[in-house]
C-alpha cells in the first residue's frame, strides 16, 4: 500500500536539503530511490518541509534507515520525525505541467466525504490526467481524516479551481478546507507507481 511521508524541518534550510541530495547523489528523476512515487521539498515560514510518496513503507523505511538517516547527521538538520500517511486516491499527472506551489489541506472529515466531493467535482470526475493539477494526493491520517497535498503551477490557479469546482460541492465542509501554499523549492517523479 502506498504511503505518504510530511516532514517539516523547522530551521531547516534549502542549502542543506541540496547537500543532502548531493550526498545521496540524487540529482533528479533517473536518480530517485526504489520506491520512490513523488517527493517535493517547499520553503516554509521558518525552515522547509518535504513531502514523499512511497510505493510501500518498506521502501521508505530502507532509504531511511540505509541513506537517508546518515546525509542528515552528515548536514545537522534539524530533528523531526515524519508523519506518515496510507495513501487514499493519487493522481501522479494532471494537465498542469510546471509545480510552483504545494497545496496542502489538513482536512477534518473521512475518506467517504473526500469521495464524495470528489466524485461530484467535473475535472476529477471526467478525466483526471487533464485536470489543472500538477498532481493530486489524498492520504488518511492516523485518525481517521484527509491530509490532501497538490503541487499546482501557482495559488490562483488552485483557488479558481477551489472556486469553480470545490465550493459548490463542499456544503457544510466549506469551513474545513483551509489551505496552505507553499513555494516548491524542488520536486522529483520517481519510477515506481502508485497502488492506493
Amino acid at each position: 500500500m502506498a504511503v505518504m511521508s510530511r516532514v517539516e524541518f523547522h530551521g531547516g534550510t534549502t542549502a542543506q536539503y541540496d547537500r543532502v541530495n548531493e550526498i545521496l547523489g540524487i540529482n533528479g528523476e533517473d536518480d530517485a530511490p526504489d520506491g520512490l512515487i513523488q517527493h517535493v521539498c517547499g520553503i516554509t515560514e521558518d525552515g522547509i518541509i518535504v513531502i514523499d510518496v512511497w510505493d510501500a513503507p518498506e521502501a521508505m523505511m530502507r532509504f531511511a534507515e540505509e541513506r537517508l538517516g546518515a546525509a542528515l547527521r552528515e548536514v545537522e538538520a534539524p530533528e523531526a520525525m515524519p508523519e506518515i500517511t496510507h495513501v487514499h486516491n493519487m493522481i501522479p499527472k494532471g494537465g498542469g505541467e510546471i509545480p510552483n506551489v504545494i497545496m496542502m489541506i489538513d482536512f477534518p472529515a473521512p475518506p467517504e466525504v473526500y469521495d464524495n466531493m470528489h466524485a461530484a467535482m467535473p475535472s476529477h470526475a471526467k478525466s483526471p490526467e487533464e485536470g489543472p493539477w500538477v498532481s493530486h494526493v489524498a492520504a488518511v491520517k492516523e485518525d481517521g481524516t484527509m491530509l490532501i497535498v497538490d503541487l499546482w503551477g501557482s495559488q490562483e490557479a488552485f483557488e479558481r479551481f477551489a472556486q469553480e469546482e470545490i465550493a459548490p460541492v463542499a456544503g457544510d465542509n466549506a469551513g474545513a478546507i483551509a489551505p496552505r501554499f507553499i513555494p516548491v523549492h524542488n520536486a522529483i517523479v520517481g519510477r515506481a507507481t502508485v497502488e492506493a
